[in-house]
């Protein structure tokens, strides 16, 4: 095989390479856009990389096919080299970037989790917040108990309409958690906490979904089951019922 034939051959090898990955990358980044996966953009940014290295090598091809000259008596093959340790030095710096830009971005989510979890859990007060787009605010200071009912209550069931919520303090767990009336005498609750990162889950009347406000999680508010986003798995469900007009939780 001639040195021109090889050389062809070569470009052609590295131009299929660079295709490729830019495709891979184009769909591994399409599919982090629908799902919120961090892993499938993970892997979105690594065929990036990648595609940047074929682009270094395509260059190293060309550069070094240019003829000797005055200059370079024995020619510009060494240039090859040179632009394969740029591209290998380019998958490590890429690599260190993502790496740097994911913890930067987990502190700030660790900062922002905190807030809003001491906003959610922060000082009682004698009534629970109202229906709409807010977080989990706590229940009453004094729960009382009933000797049929047992457990703790958590509001009248006059004050939830049908087809709003009431948040309020999970006694069993001292987590927010949200009573649901999604239809005329039917009270459920849920924890109000995000079965992906711990964010607490606000409730909108609208569409009777709970949103997470950290990823986009969207659940059904009457059974808790994921609707969208990242979230792995249901709310968790808890225990109510109505009793003389009271709503209970708990034993």
């Amino acid at each position: 095989m001639t040195e021109s034939a090889a050389g062809a051959e070569s470009r052609g090898t590295v131009l299929v390479a660079l295709s490729i990955n830019l495709l891979i990358a184009a769909a591994k980044g399409s599919a982090a856009l629908l799902t919120g996966s961090s892993a499938l953009l993970a892997e979105s940014a690594h065929s990036v990389a990648d595609t940047g290295n074929e682009a270094f090598l395509l260059v190293a091809l060309r550069r070094s096919r240019r003829p000797a000259d005055q200059t370079h008596p024995f020619g510009y093959g060494a240039e090859r080299f040179y632009w394969s340790l740029l591209a290998a030095i380019g998958i490590f710096v890429a690599g260190g970037v993502a790496a740097l830009g994911g913890a930067t971005a987990a502190i700030g989510r660790a900062a922002h989790h905190s807030n809003a979890a001491g906003a959610a859990l922060g000082p009682a007060t004698p009534h629970g917040s109202s229906t709409g787009n807010h977080g989990p605010s706590p229940a009453p200071r004094s729960p009382r108990s009933h000797p049929t009912a047992g457990g703790t209550v958590i509001a009248a069931t006059s004050a939830i309409p049908v087809g709003k919520a009431k948040s309020f303090i999970d006694p069993a767990t001292g987590g927010p958690a949200w009573a649901v009336h999604p239809s005329d005498g039917t009270f459920i609750a849920f924890s109000a906490v995000c079965t992906h990162a711990g964010c607490p889950v606000q409730y909108d009347p609208a569409t009777v979904q709970f949103v997470c406000p950290c990823h986009g999680g969207v659940y059904n508010a009457r059974t808790g089951h994921v609707v969208s986003g990242p979230p792995p798995a249901p709310l968790q469900a808890i225990a109510v019922r109505a009793v003389d007009g009271q709503l209970w939780v708990g034993r």
